[in-house]
This record gives structure tokens, sequence and C-alpha cells, in this order.
């Protein structure tokens, strides 16, 4: 059924936006299509999409606008704001989405800040290391985020900091 579906969707899109008989004949055959096979214009145009309101921090605001527009495409964000005060009413944007881009927005923004925060870490040490930032005592003891690295996460952190520009800290209390 899946190849009658695409035919259809395509003789649609030529129904469209076709030119004359080009047009009619591409009608006609959808229509035929429709008859032969007992689907609608319902089945291949998909579901209906609706304002779907998706939480996201603000602090992965950016990377959650990119996430969206992964699943649906080109789109505008709505929010909604208090005319008077113009302040946000809501924590949540607004989007127009059939509801299974909706369950599949969701799942990538829980799984993508997953993995956007082990990442960050990576880039924290990264970062401190290169810029030679340390604990004026240090115990690697009670380092738990640098103790318990593999040496695949430690060639990472090799490999990032690598990426990374110095910047060297210049007191500024002369002495």
């Amino acid at each position: 059924m899946g190849k009658i579906i695409e035919l259809a969707k395509k003789l649609k899109a030529l129904a469209d936006r076709g030119e004359g008989g080009e047009k009619l004949t591409a009608e006609i055959m959808l229509q035929n299509l429709f008859k032969k096979h007992g689907i609608s214009i319902a089945e291949i145009e998909g579901e209906s999409t609706k304002l779907e309101m998706i939480s996201f921090s603000k602090k992965y605001e950016f990377i959650s606008y990119i996430i969206i527009q992964s699943v649906v495409g080109e789109c505008q964000f709505y929010s909604f704001t208090n005319k008077d005060t113009g302040k946000n009413l809501s924590s949540k944007t607004g989007v127009k989405c059939t509801k299974a881009e909706f369950i599949e927005i969701q799942a990538k923004l829980d799984f993508y800040y997953k993995v956007f925060e082990t990442e960050l870490h990576y880039f924290e040490i990264a970062f401190l290391h290169k810029n030679n930032i340390e604990p004026k005592t240090f115990n690697p003891e009670n380092d738990d985020r640098r103790k318990q690295l593999s040496y695949e996460e430690s060639q990472k952190i090799k490999l990032i900091s690598g990426g990374i520009d110095e910047h060297p800290f210049l007191k500024q209390i002369g002495e």
C-alpha cells in the first residue's frame, strides 16, 4: 500500500501544481486511484497539524529550535505574552505540527539534552585543562567529575582541548 500512497501523493502534487491537460490528467488518475484502492485524500495528506505547546529550558533555546526544525522543517514559533506588561505568559513555545511530529520532537529534545549535557561536561574539563585552571590543592579522590574518566574519555578531552583557544589570565593588580 505504501507505493500506492506515494503514487497518490505525486499525482496530488501534479494535480495541484500542473498546467492544462497535465493537471486534468493527474486529477482523473488520482480519482481513479482513490476508487480502485479505496483510499481517501486524508490518507495521502497525513495527519492534520495543530498548535502544540512545547516546553524547554531557556538555557537550551537555540538547540531546541533547531531540533524542532529538524522534525517539522521551517516553521513559525508562537509565544504568548500579556499585552499590557509584555511578559511571557507561559514557559512553553507553540509550533504547528502533527501529533506524530510532536511526539518525535519531545523524544528528540529529551534524548539530545542528555547527550548535550554529557558533551558539555567533556568540554568543561577540556576548557579547564587548556587554560591551566586547577584548584590550589588538588585531591583526585575528591574530584568526582574527573576521577572516573576512561582512557577513551581522556583521549576525547585531549582532542577537544586541542580545538580550544588558550586564554591566559593576566593579573589585574600591579606589584
